[in-house]
C-alpha cells in the first residue's frame, strides 16, 4: 500500500482569522498536493490544490473539478463510495473503519477488504478513523486500498 503524501486542513467557519491561517497553511505546506476541508472558493481563490468535502457535499465533486481541483470526498458507505467515484473524485476516505469516539459503529476491516475486492474504483480510496497504531495499520495491508489517513497515528 502506498499514498501519496498530502496535507489538509481541517477547520469549517470561515472568517478573517481562518483565512490567514489558510494563508499561511499553503505557505507552509511542504507536501505534493495540499487540500483545504470544505470551502471550494477559498481553495480557489488561494492556489490550493484541491479539497476535502464532507458527505453533504457529494454534490458539489464536479463543481470542485470545473475549478481544476483535485478533489477528495469523505464517505460513510458503499453507495456514497460509488456516487463519489461516478461524480469524479480523485480520493475517497472512506470511515469509519475502526472504533471512533462519537463516530458510530467501525464498518470494519472485512467489509473493506470486501469493497476493495469486488469494486474497481476510478478514485483513490483511503482508509479512515481509529488508526492509532500500527496493529491499525497491518490489518489495512488486506485491504486493496491506496492509504489510510489519520490524525491520532501521526500525534
Amino acid at each position: 500500500m502506498h499514498a501519496p503524501h498530502a496535507c489538509l486542513l481541517r477547520g469549517y467557519e470561515y472568517s478573517d482569522e481562518y483565512y490567514a491561517l489558510s494563508r499561511k497553511f499553503l505557505e507552509l505546506c511542504s507536501s505534493p498536493l495540499c487540500l483545504i476541508s470544505t470551502d471550494i472558493a477559498l481553495a480557489e481563490a488561494l492556489g490550493f490544490h484541491g479539497v476535502h468535502l464532507k458527505g453533504n457535499q457529494i454534490n458539489f465533486i464536479e463543481y470542485a473539478k470545473r475549478k481544476n481541483l483535485v478533489v477528495f470526498y469523505s464517505a460513510h458507505s458503499l453507495e456514497e463510495m460509488l456516487k463519489a467515484d461516478m461524480l469524479g473524485a480523485d480520493g475517497i476516505t472512506i470511515s469509519p473503519i475502526f472504533y471512533t469516539p462519537n463516530k458510530g459503529k467501525p464498518l470494519g476491516v472485512k467489509w473493506l477488504k470486501a469493497v476493495s475486492s469486488n469494486y474497481n474504483f476510478k478514485a483513490d480510496i483511503f482508509a479512515l478513523g481509529g488508526i492509532i497504531s500500527e496493529q491499525e495499520v497491518a490489518q489495512l495491508h488486506e485491504c486493496r486500498i491506496d492509504g489510510f489517513a489519520s490524525i491520532r497515528y501521526f500525534t
